[in-house]
């Protein structure tokens, strides 16, 4: 690596301001035009990026040449013993340089590079002039040149197109370069605004979002269209085939995107479209195809309904194009145009997986055919609107003919892709800002395409419609049933863990369990029954009251009135009372009860006759 010269030989040269006839290159200082030439030269190959370079880097020897009796030290290269200074002018110099490169362009952007060193040093150092009060001197940094401004402020200028690997963008971004109080630069300038990946980051991931988003709402309605067999008709097909060659199309972007614009944004090292395998380039022809493929299917289903409202074609062409044929011209147009493309790729642009077409006029291979069937899309949509308006008004009965054709025009704009013409044109602007506003605006437009064919001509369609609400009204059916079923089994399993009981009401069942006489009581009765009264409660509601079950052989004791001491006792519960009675006891108050001999009687001993309990806690 080359050394700087001893600094005595500076000392006289280096001064707050520009001296006149000399130009100041970086921390060396003021130099004469030709001893400046040699250190910008080795500047702009040493500052080259080094994704740029093959691998190998020369390096510069100190080299020492006198200029008006004085000794400077230059870098130079050693060859055969002697010292050739670094000059753009020297052919040796210069095929040394070549074979350090990647390719011949880098080249000539070096000898660019050095060019513009010069100007900067005879067009603006040699002719600055004295100013009054403490100024920063007009300085060359290795990529821009800096004209002198008063001390304390910060210089702003657009980035150097030696600032980036490839072309630089449309856009301006700016560097700048601080201007000490003391009269001094900053020897580093700032070129992180320069940087455009940030901002190409964004617009990637944006254009990768949008179409995802596309792609989740066009295959439900691919499916839609492909399942109910109403839907099976010619007009719904060709939307169903352009909804699928959309969603090919998003899922190609998507993948080249992400496995080689993002890897070649973000990583540092060797990157896929670095390598420029075959793989790389096969995905760069597939996302072409499809892309291709979306504008062919828009004129197909513009030629398509042209004929349905028309008659036009169907006089001039033997009753019209078939489907069959307009999908293998379709077909055949799109791959002679993307067989082109990849021909014209391989002999002439060997790098970047096919990419990037910059510099070249080979894409319009693909957008010339495009544009022209936009172009071509966009009549038929303007002879369809005519017919329908001219269709309309002939009808007495159209009250809104304008609102009518202005609703199928809309309809139609997304089938025939009338959109992409409004954005066709890149505004030509400076302003980064404003760029960016444009391709979200383009990408947001191109993933919105698909999502208005699925929304107007799948999901909007009435048959659609009723089957998607009758499913999920069966769907809501079907899990009403599932818990339904389930609380069942539930209660029956509880039932059968829950000890057996007789839940009765007062008035209580009397009579045998053989033969029930069913009695009508009658309040009018009272005062031949007995009478059994209870405390007063202040609950006014009716009691449930809960009796053991009776045995069998006890009930036979009831039945046949039997009086035994071993009766057994049964206990009613009414909230904190209790009611204790034998079997001898209801036996008793049965008997004691009217009987009514009546013609209904026998209809009357089918039903069981109860005791009531009124709210005073009377059973009558």
């Amino acid at each position: 690596m080359f050394t700087v010269a001893p600094v005595w030989i500076f000392l006289t040269l280096i001064v707050a301001g520009s001296v006149e006839g000399l130009c100041r290159y970086r921390n060396i200082g003021d130099l004469p035009p030709e001893i400046f030439s040699y250190w910008a030269d080795w500047g702009c190959y040493t500052y080259t990026r080094p994704d740029l370079f093959a691998g190998v880097q020369l390096q510069a020897s100190q080299c020492y040449t006198k200029y008006n009796n004085t000794q400077y030290a230059i870098p130079g290269l050693i060859w055969d013993e002697k010292c050739i200074p670094f000059s753009h002018d020297n052919e040796t110099i210069k095929k040394s340089v070549e074979r350090t490169f990647h390719n011949p362009e880098t080249v000539q952007r070096w000898i660019r590079c050095c060019l513009d060193a010069e100007i900067c040093c005879k067009n603006i150092m040699m002719k600055s002039e004295a100013k009054e009060g403490l100024h920063c001197p007009s300085t060359w940094d290795g990529w821009s040149c800096f004209d002198d401004i008063p001390a304390g402020n910060v210089y702003s200028q657009v980035c150097s197109q030696y600032a980036y690997t490839n072309k630089p963008p449309q856009c301006h971004h700016y560097s700048s370069k601080v201007c000490y109080p003391n009269g001094t630069w900053q020897e580093q300038t700032d070129y992180s605004a320069c940087d455009i990946t940030p901002r190409l980051i964004f617009r990637t991931l944006w254009h990768m979002a949008v179409l995802s988003i596309s792609i989740a709402v066009c295959i439900p309605a691919i499916a839609i269209m492909a399942f109910y067999p109403t839907l099976h008709t010619e007009k719904l097909a060709m939307v169903r085939n352009l909804l699928i060659i959309l969603v090919l199309r998003n899922f190609f972007v998507i993948i080249v995107k992400g496995t080689l614009i993002l890897d070649e944004l973000t990583e540092v090292g060797p990157t896929l479209m670095g390598k420029n395998n075959w793989p790389c380039r096969m995905l760069s022809v597939l996302e072409k195809f499809f892309g291709t493929a979306v504008f062919t299917c828009m004129l197909m289903e513009g030629v398509y309904l042209y004929q349905m409202l028309t008659n036009v074609f169907r006089a001039r062409l033997r009753g019209g194009l078939r489907t069959t044929e307009l999908y293998v011209i379709g077909f055949a147009v799109t791959t002679g145009v993307t067989l082109a493309w990849s021909l014209a790729m391989a002999l002439n642009e060997k790098k970047h997986c096919w990419q990037v077409t910059e510099g070249t006029d080979f894409h319009w291979i693909f957008d010339g055919p495009r544009l022209a069937m936009l172009v071509v899309n966009f009549g038929l949509l303007v002879r369809i609107v005519y017919a329908l308006w001219s269709t309309f008004n002939l009808r007495q009965e159209e009250q809104h003919p304008a609102f009518r054709t202005a609703k199928a025009a809309l309809i139609c704009l997304p089938l025939f892709g009338v959109p992409f013409l409004l954005l066709v044109v890149r505004p030509d602007t400076n302003d980064c800002a404003i760029e960016q506003f444009y391709y979200t605006l383009y990408y947001t437009v191109e993933a919105l395409q698909g999502i208005l064919i699925a929304i107007l001509h799948c999901y909007s369609e009435r048959e659609v419609k009723a089957k998607f609400f009758g499913k999920i009204k069966w769907l809501k059916q079907k899990s009403c049933d599932l818990f339904s079923k389930r609380d069942q089994r539930s209660s029956s399993e509880s039932a059968r863990r829950r000890r057996p009981i007789s839940e009765i009401s007062i008035p209580l069942l009397i009579g045998s369990s053989t033969s029930r006489s069913s009695i009508q009581s009658r309040r009018e009765s009272e005062t031949t029954a007995s009478t059994l009264t209870t405390p007063q409660v202040e609950n006014k509601e009716r009691f449930s009251f809960q009796l053991p079950r009776i045995q069998e052989d006890d009930e036979r004791n009831i039945s046949s009135g039997s009086n035994s001491n071993k009766s057994p006792k049964h206990r009613l519960s009414i909230g904190n009372m209790s009611i204790s009675s034998t079997a001898a006891n209801l036996k008793q108050m049965q008997d004691q009860l009217p009987r009514r001999h009546s013609a209904d009687e026998t209809e009357a001993g089918r039903s069981e006759e109860f005791f009531s309990i009124d709210t005073q806690g009377t059973i009558s």
